[in-house]
């Protein structure tokens, strides 16, 4: 009976956590993708003329989903395993580092080559984040591929 108790707080855990998981882990990925997508936007307005304001807007976007993505990482630690937090992690240090090459730049100087160079290694870690949410979505939370 003990036996039969214990496994079955142990399945409703399990349920709970993969719950909450698909949850953050949406969520996440959204942020994800929208920073990428206003990184491309800051990317491709540093190879061509855009007037000061729309290159300065583009700038302030991405910074407002960097400030998104900052505000996930509590959350999205209480829940993720070890894969897709290490993931997550190293994503949001790539966009820190993003933001050095962009300090003190205006929009008539942004650093293109070093705008490119870190675009592309968010895409890389944009990548391995995706690979290790459906890794830890396809097994068991407490499972070796997903638990904490």
């Amino acid at each position: 009976m003990v036996e039969q108790a214990t496994r079955q707080a142990s399945d409703q855990f399990e349920h709970w956590l993969r719950q909450e998981r698909r949850v953050a882990y949406g969520e996440m990925l959204r942020d994800v993708n929208d920073f990428q997508m206003k990184t491309a936007a800051v990317v491709s307005h540093s190879y061509r003329t855009l007037s000061e304001v729309e290159a300065l807007q583009a700038l302030e976007e991405l910074h407002t989903a960097h400030i998104t993505l900052i505000q996930r990482v509590g959350p999205l630690a209480t829940v993720a395993g070890n894969g897709v937090f290490t993931g997550f992690r190293d994503y949001v240090a790539q966009c820190r580092r993003l933001f050095t090459a962009l300090a003190g730049c205006t929009p008539e100087n942004l650093p293109v080559e070093a705008l490119g160079a870190h675009y592309d290694a968010l895409n890389d870690l944009n990548g391995t984040l995706v690979a290790s949410v459906a890794t830890e979505m396809q097994t068991a939370p407490t499972a070796g591929g997903g638990g904490n």
